[in-house]
């Protein structure tokens, strides 16, 4: 099944709004005289955009104009009804079928069609699979916003929005309606879901060149948390304050006996094994409205990690005995046993990884093949429904430094990353992906090679045996130049080009569609209109400022040409010397440039 063609009549903010979808094909409904009209056009041979890649559809508008409102009203009409309003839809059954289907709602009228197209009664698309990806993310929730769900089985939500609630899901083995589920306990779910599937991919495609053009994180961070020890020694309205005290002052014994030793990797086991004491604490602080009962259990930490410094048992199997005497005081405590589950493999990982000089972090290479020791650990971890963590985790370039990816690599990885996380043993042969606007964190080098490098991986993860479909919304000059007009489709204005693949883009940049107000920003473009004003109005008492003004332009042709209307005007030069002979050069290198 292809998708064609695609008109709303009305739907929120859209009105008498049409899409064309496939290159080959221009479609058009005339509302006055209620006729489908069509076009071939064979300019394009079918692997035009790759083996798998059926069609590239730009949806192109400003800020406002309704791109995104477009996408919601297409997974709408695609996956909840068979019978959606105020739409005409227009699509092939067969994709090497001649014959056209086409749906249309009975607010729609329609009188003459060409005589290869079929009017069906309904949709019923049981060969798609749709896949959506944002990156947007905002905190209000509305339930009937298609963009923050994933239903019918037809639809995959790869979106910020909807991972945010689903990642905490899959872990917890809760539905997200419940009441206890806020945002506030997402994020750390969020965050490790994400790591998860980055992890995954660059295992996967860290080597692949033409699909990571970036520079791929190579080690997983991990550090203790020491905030919430912290915390429970400055918040006397916790009042646990003085026990907390006591056992960090045990701790702090610990650290100058084992720092003797000298013995490096004895101090990391000892730091994650103190993080997770007080994480432990703060999730009996959180679970329990008795404070008689948490200072019980503190009273019983304190005297265990205690009784192992009176014996000097300062190893890490001796912290794991102190959870173990916990879980025969505490049996019902069933949050002491995930934690000390979750210690155990964390040892085991520490065991093997790279050791930070400078502080209590280490770092799994993920190169390796102990990476199955991580998954391990990390299934482990995020079993139970934490409050907090007692480990950061993060991706870091390199080990001993504060290399973390920037957030255009994170941006990437993101994108790349959830795709691959995607069971294709669910997806139907054909695939309908639509991005809303994920070009926005990139810088202008990566939008230039971003449709280029998209089209490879998506070939390359999803394979010969899918049909790909996909549709963008943007409203960068550098997709528009990568797309010819005919895959374009403008809302709410248009482009005065008659073509647009491999445009320049300064080219595009200066059509109005861009940038009305021409190609310099607005703040400095008022603050030239204003020395222009002065120098016409001969104001002797602003020459200072107006020479310091003309000084900071950096376009040549024009800072010569106010510079000229100032010595006319004033009848002296613009500048000292020093000022004219960085006029003059930057003059000759414009022309140098320009010859």
């Amino acid at each position: 099944m292809i998708l064609l063609y695609y008109y709303i009549s009305e739907y929120q903010s859209l009105t008498d709004q049409e899409l064309n979808f496939h290159q080959n094909h221009k479609i058009h409904y005339d509302k006055g005289l209620k006729k489908i009209e069509h076009q071939i056009n064979d300019d394009f041979h079918k692997t035009f955009w790759g083996e798998n890649i059926t069609s590239v559809t730009g949806i192109i508008g400003k800020n406002g104009t309704g791109k995104t409102t477009m996408i919601k009203s297409i997974l709408n009409t695609c996956v909840l009804s068979e019978t959606p309003v105020n739409i005409l839809l227009v699509f092939k059954e067969q994709k090497n079928s001649k014959d056209i289907s086409f749906y249309h709602h009975s607010n729609i009228e329609i009188s003459s069609f060409p005589d290869n197209f079929k009017r069906v009664n309904k949709i019923d698309f049981l060969d798609i699979s749709l896949i959506f990806h944002s990156n947007h993310f905002d905190p209000y929730y509305n339930s009937f916003d298609i963009t923050r769900n994933e239903l019918n089985g037809k639809m995959k939500n790869l979106s910020t929005n909807y991972l945010l609630l689903k990642d905490k899901e899959t872990y917890t083995n809760r539905d997200m309606n419940s009441s206890d589920f806020t945002y506030a306990k997402t994020l750390l779910f969020h965050k490790s879901m994400e790591l998860r599937r980055q992890i995954n991919f660059i295992r996967k495609y860290s080597n692949n060149n033409e699909i990571v053009f970036f520079r791929i994180p190579r080690y997983i961070k991990l550090s203790p948390v020491i905030d919430e020890e912290s915390w429970f020694l400055i918040d006397v309205t916790s009042g646990l304050t003085n026990q907390c005290q006591k056992i960090s002052n045990v701790f702090n014994r610990y650290i100058e006996i084992i720092k003797n030793l000298n013995d490096k990797k004895e101090i990391i086991y000892l730091s994650f094994f103190r993080s997770s004491i007080f994480n432990l604490i703060n999730y009996i602080k959180a679970s329990n409205n008795t404070l008689s009962i948490s200072n019980e259990i503190l009273s019983s930490i304190e005297e265990e990690i205690g009784g192992l410094l009176i014996q000097n048992k300062l190893r890490k199997e001796h912290y794991l005995e102190v959870y173990i005497k916990l879980t025969l005081r505490y049996s019902s405590f069933s949050f002491l046993f995930k934690n000390i589950d979750s210690l155990k493999e964390l040892f085991n990982i520490i065991k093997d990884s790279n050791i930070s000089e400078i502080d209590n972090t280490i770092y799994i290479d993920l190169e390796k093949n102990r990476i199955t020791d991580f998954n391990n650990f990390f299934n482990l971890y995020y079993r139970s429904d934490r409050i907090t963590s007692y480990i950061n985790l993060e991706l870091s370039h390199e080990k001993n430094e504060q290399t973390t990816p920037s957030s255009g690599e994170l941006a990437l990885l993101n994108f790349y990353s959830r795709f691959h996380s995607i069971a294709k043993k669910d997806l139907k042969r054909n695939l309908i992906i639509l991005l809303d606007e994920v070009e926005l964190a990139l810088h202008p080098e990566w939008q230039r090679i971003y449709i280029d490098t998209i089209l490879e991986y998506f070939e390359l993860e999803f394979g010969i045996s899918k049909s790909i479909q996909l549709i963008i919304t943007s409203h960068s000059p550098f997709i528009i130049s990568d797309l010819p007009i005919t895959s374009l489709n403008f809302i709410k204005g248009n482009i005065s080009y008659e073509q647009t693949f491999g445009a320049n883009i300064h080219t595009l940049l200066m059509d109005a569609f861009f940038i009305e107000g021409g190609l310099i920003g607005a703040f400095a473009k008022k603050k030239i209109n204003r020395v222009i004003k002065d120098i016409n109005e001969g104001d002797v008492k602003k020459i200072k400022d107006i020479r310091k003004i003309i000084n900071l332009i950096g376009e040549p042709v024009l800072k010569n040409k106010i510079t000229q209307m100032f010595e006319d005007k004033f009848n002296m030069p613009c500048n000292d010397v020093d000022f004219e002979i960085n006029r003059l050069e930057a003059r000759i290198n414009y022309l140098k440039e320009h010859k």
